[in-house]
C-alpha cells in the first residue's frame, strides 16, 4: 500500500507543478501581449509514446474444447 501511496502522491504533485507552470506561461503572455510570440512549444507525452514502443504480445491460440 505504501507504494501505491507514493505513487499517487508522486502523480498529484506532477499535476500541481504542471499547472504552476501554465500559470506562470499565462502571466508571462498577458505581459507580453504586444510582443511577437515564438512558437509554443509541443508538451511531450511520455505516457502515449512509452505504451507505443512496446510491442504486442501475439495471441494465445484456443484450447480446444474436451469432448
Amino acid at each position: 500500500m505504501r507504494v501505491r501511496n507514493k505513487e499517487l502522491r508522486n502523480r498529484r504533485r506532477r499535476k500541481e507543478k504542471r499547472v504552476k507552470e501554465l500559470i506562470k506561461e499565462a502571466i508571462a503572455d498577458k505581459k507580453s501581449a504586444g510582443r511577437s510570440k515564438a512558437a509554443p512549444k509541443a508538451p511531450v507525452k511520455k505516457v502515449e509514446a512509452a505504451v507505443a514502443e512496446k510491442p504486442k504480445k501475439a495471441a494465445k491460440p484456443k484450447k480446444e474444447a474436451a469432448e
